[in-house]
């Protein structure tokens, strides 16, 4: 039983990535939107294979401006 629910929480990321994907190539107008999204995509990809925390939106943003003030 528990193989099945890690295996649909598992599909269920996969789908919403894919959702995601979808989304943001089409909000790109395809041809813009295309190396973008799929960049992201294989980031998260990466993440997953490698086990790493989803980094906060909230320090990454926090982070990147430090970095520009500096």
């Amino acid at each position: 039983m528990n193989r099945i629910i890690v295996f649909t929480e598992w599909l269920y990321e996969l789908l919403k990535l894919h959702f995601f994907w979808i989304l943001y190539v089409l909000r790109g107008f395809i041809v813009i939107g295309l190396f973008p999204a799929t960049a992201a995509v294989y980031g998260v990809i990466r993440q997953w294979l490698i086990k790493a925390e989803p980094e906060d939106i909230k320090n990454y943003t926090s982070a990147c401006i430090r970095r520009i003030l500096e």
